[in-house]
């Protein structure tokens, strides 16, 4: 009896493990048919990168960040137009430089100056001087609009109270010449203008230079020589000039009249004025005081005229910053006209 109880129940327990086996069998199989991952939860946001396939109803995935080497290079920066120049800065021909300059060459100068010796009792402001047809009564009209008292060559009365826009009064003369004498009066500051010699020589042809002006001119420079009264007005001009020159004046070209004015006032004392005030004068005011004269007169019609003194007009010409405005390098480029004689 017990033998039996044992053979069954040695029956029961392999059937219990056989079962076991088939259902292990059996889950095996289903796990190598239907295989399933675990997607890492670092990644589980990217779902097109895992087990997403060609599902279009998910929303497409954010963008990765790139790696710095397939970064594209910034785009370079459109080319920037090129630098404007520089606004113009005006500067003199020349600096104030009578305080340095011999005394010899201010004697015969209207200027004051204690250093040499010249002291008058009566001293003006201010005298800007020239050759004749140099922008003198273009200047002198200007000054009046801005508020100074200034005379020109021919106020009998004598400079204004600022002073005086003449070309008579750039040489010491105790004589005189015109209606207006200074009575022994001097200018605490003498200022040199300049106007193109070409033209400015042109114009001097209508001068009385060897009628009433002739004494006057007499007493500080020779205008005789070859050429008639062109050859005349170009000695005139160069003589003139090369005297102011001499002096050391304040210098400055009558076309920078505008840029240099508030340096002329403050030279003289005087309260300088406003960009506004002289643009507002300038614009008001004809810049021609015309006479009738033949064409402007040409280099070689100079250079035919007197060689000398042509040659010395181009070195102020140079001096004074024009040869750019001329087709030559030199004096010596320069062709003599052949022909009849230029003339006025």
């Amino acid at each position: 009896m017990q033998a039996q109880q044992v053979v069954v129940a040695s029956v029961v327990v392999l059937l219990v493990l056989y079962g076991i086996a088939l259902v292990n069998t059996r889950k095996d199989t289903r796990r190598l048919q239907t295989p399933h991952l675990t997607v890492p939860k670092r990644l589980a946001k990217h779902n097109t990168l895992v087990g997403a396939g060609n599902d279009t109803s998910r929303s497409s995935p954010p963008s990765l960040p790139s790696h710095p080497i397939y970064v594209s290079p910034p785009s370079s920066p459109p080319p920037s137009s090129p630098p404007s120049p520089p606004p113009h800065i005006f500067s003199p021909l020349r600096g104030d430089q009578t305080a340095t300059v011999e005394c010899k060459h201010l004697k015969d100068t209207n200027l004051q100056s204690a250093r040499c010796g010249l002291v008058a009792k009566k001293v003006y402001p201010l005298l800007v001087t020239c050759t004749p047809r140099s922008g003198s009564v273009f200047t002198h009209v200007i000054l009046r609009k801005l508020g100074y008292d200034m005379a020109n060559d021919w106020a009998p009365a004598g400079p204004g109270k600022d002073g005086v826009v003449s070309w008579i009064f750039g040489v010491r003369d105790a004589v005189g010449f015109g209606p207006e004498h200074l009575n022994g009066a001097r200018f605490r500051a003498v200022v040199h203008q300049v106007r193109e010699p070409l033209a400015s020589v042109t114009s001097m042809c209508t001068e009385p230079m060897e009628t009433r002006e002739a004494p006057f001119l007499a007493r500080h420079i020779s205008i005789k020589g070859p050429g008639g009264r062109l050859g005349n007005a170009l000695r005139f001009f160069v003589q003139w000039h090369e005297h102011l020159d001499r002096a050391g004046l304040y210098t400055y070209r009558f076309d920078d009249l505008r840029q240099a004015l508030p340096a002329i006032t403050r030279l003289a004392g005087l309260h300088p004025p406003t960009d506004e005030a002289i643009a507002q004068a300038i614009s008001r005011t004809p810049t021609t005081n015309h006479r009738s004269h033949r064409t402007t007169v040409s280099w070689p019609e100079l250079k035919r005229v007197d060689p000398v003194y042509a040659k010395r007009l181009w070195t102020l010409a140079t001096r004074y910053g024009f040869q750019a405005d001329y087709t030559y390098n030199s004096f010596e480029d320069i062709p003599t006209q052949t022909g009849p004689m230029p003339h006025c």
